[in-house]
Formats: structure tokens, C-alpha cells, sequence
């Protein structure tokens, strides 16, 4: 996954949730916050932050905040980073062979999946989830059991897709 049209800029303020203002050659803008968690330990006044430059008229805001430094460590603020990262992942054929079908944004249930993926004989629930400073990508599959913030797994396994 690649930002294109970065700059770096500093962090002034958050407002709300869904702005900051930020210095930019000496001038404070307003960029859109692409994560709406409070974020109060990453984002303080000073703060080195990076940007992506938009030219369209029609946003509210020319800049998105798209990463800010906490100390030498650049952490992604981008929310919907890691589904795109994943999904970029799932089609290099890197994460799994096979793969015969990949459904985004797949409900089971009570629960909400970011991708279902069949592989053979494999039916995989994914979950990708960011925090501030990690990333987290979890699974439920036939041969592993793992599970993250998932409210209704009874059937999913006598099920051939959700």
C-alpha cells in the first residue's frame, strides 16, 4: 500500500474527532483524521505528522493525516489501512494457496468479518484490527482456532459459506 502526494507537517490541535490542525510551511490547515480513536498519546501538540495532499475541490479538507511519529516510530493512523494491506496480501498469493473465493465485509451471524476466504477445503474468517502501535491480524479456519472480538462462531464450520 502506497500514499502518494505526502508531506510532512506538525500537529497543532484536534478539534474533534474527524479534524486536526496542522502547521504546513508555516501555515495551519485543517486535514481530515483518518482514525477516530482518541489517539491522545500519539497526537500532541509538536508532534511530526504525515500528510496526503489531495487536489479535489469537492473534499472538505485538502490533506488527510495519514501517519504520525512518536518518537523515531512512524505508526500508521490510517484506519482502513490494514484491510487494504491484507487484502493486497491476499491476491500476491503470499498468504495462501488456492484461494478459490475472498468476500469482503462478510456477516455471520451477530459477527462481522473483514474478509472470508476459501481455500480448498479451508473457510477462513479474518478480523484486521489497528492500534496505535500494532497491528493485529486474527483468524477462525478448520485448523486454527483463534479468535478476536467474535460474537457468534456456533455453525460457521457446518456451513459451506456465510
Amino acid at each position: 500500500m502506497t500514499y502518494r502526494n505526502t508531506l510532512n507537517a506538525t500537529f497543532q490541535s484536534r478539534p474533534n474527532r474527524f479534524i486536526a490542525h496542522v502547521e504546513v510551511d508555516g501555515k495551519t490547515v485543517i486535514a481530515h483524521v483518518k482514525n477516530t480513536g482518541r489517539c491522545k498519546e500519539l497526537l500532541v501538540s509538536g508532534a511530526k505528522v504525515i500528510l496526503q495532499k489531495f487536489d479535489d475541490t469537492r473534499r472538505k479538507t485538502a490533506y488527510d493525516l495519514v501517519a504520525v511519529y512518536k518518537g523515531e516510530r512512524l505508526i500508521n493512523m490510517d484506519s482502513q489501512a490494514p484491510n487494504k494491506v491484507f487484502f493486497e496480501y491476499l491476491k500476491s498469493g503470499k498468504y495462501i494457496d488456492g484461494i478459490t473465493l475472498v468476500k469482503p465485509e462478510t456477516k455471520y451471524g451477530d459477527s462481522r468479518f473483514d474478509f472470508y476466504v476459501e481455500a480448498g477445503q479451508q473457510k477462513i474468517f479474518k478480523i484486521t484490527t489497528s492500534a496505535a502501535h500494532r497491528t493485529r491480524i486474527c483468524a477462525y479456519t478448520q485448523t486454527h482456532h483463534q479468535f478476536y472480538k467474535v460474537s457468534s462462531l456456533d455453525g460457521i464450520l457446518r456451513e459451506k459459506s456465510p
